[in-house]
């Protein structure tokens, strides 16, 4: 199983380390950017997929980021919230 292309010869000791420290903290804010940006379009009435359908057009689209967006839709806590509420809704009506 290949992890990535051809090794690559970095430098010094822990230069890799740091390299994929890099690449890590690369990841982390693309995430949290995406999720920052998703909800900012939800609250102003956006569609979902009208958004990603121009952000996958767009030179900024990661493939990563349909595979966060699953994730993102099901913590958001307007959702969690209408769960939540059903929730409740369900074990009253249980009790009654």
């Amino acid at each position: 199983m290949a992890l990535g292309g051809e090794p690559r010869h970095l430098g010094h000791v822990g230069a890799a380390l740091h390299t994929k420290l890099a690449l890590n903290q690369l990841i982390a804010s693309l995430t949290h950017s995406f999720s920052l940006a998703l909800h900012a379009v939800q609250q102003a009435g956006v569609e979902v997929e009208t958004f990603m359908a121009i952000l996958r057009e767009s030179a900024l689209y990661a493939p990563t980021l349909d595979k966060k967006l699953a994730k993102e839709l099901a913590d958001d806590p307007s959702t969690k919230r209408e769960k939540r509420k059903n929730r409740n809704d369900i074990n009253r009506t249980k009790v009654s």
